[in-house]
């Protein structure tokens, strides 16, 4: 029966890897993490109304017209 368990905290998971499997978890993470920084990034605007995120913008622009529309309804 495995040691591995659907609810296991990452150090408890970590604690039952050998040495050859850690070392590829670090290698593994360390490909996902350069793929995630080499990725272009976007800024997105949140109109936010206090309880909810009512819409995510592209632009500053698009955002403001959103919060218009939204206080003229």
């Amino acid at each position: 029966m495995s040691d591995i368990h659907p609810h296991m905290s990452i150090p408890e998971f970590l604690d039952t890897l050998s040495l050859d499997q850690l070392y590829s978890t670090v290698e593994e993470g360390d490909k996902r993490i350069n793929k995630v920084l080499d990725q272009d990034k976007v800024d997105v605007w949140i109109f936010h109304s206090g309880v909810v995120n009512e819409g995510f913008y592209r632009t500053s622009q698009e955002a403001a017209q959103a919060l218009v529309s939204y206080v003229n309804f």
